[in-house]
């Protein structure tokens, strides 16, 4: 990843402070930076991936499903899809 695009990253996860200071060591030619930058490139992956995970997740827990039950002794129309509901279903 290039030094812009980690600039970028850190700033679509809301990190300005560090995309500030990243700026500055690549400003200064900074050989700490220059060697830590694949390992940038690996904490900005994983961290991306764990916010990705962690939205999907609240997704899935804030999310309401329908079920319906397959009642067997249904008195009124049967429901479609139960396996028992006659020629009306699809089973």
């Amino acid at each position: 990843m290039s030094h812009d695009a980690q600039i970028t990253t850190l700033k679509s996860l809301r990190l300005y402070g560090m995309a500030q200071a990243l700026g500055e060591l690549a400003h200064q030619g900074s050989p700490i930076y220059q060697n830590a930058q694949p390992m940038l490139d690996t904490l900005l992956k994983a961290e991306v991936a764990e916010r990705e995970v962690r939205s999907v997740s609240y997704q899935m827990k804030s999310a309401r499903f329908v079920v319906r039950a397959c009642k067997r002794e249904h008195k009124h129309a049967p429901l479609r899809g139960c396996p028992s509901s006659g020629p009306r279903g699809t089973a």
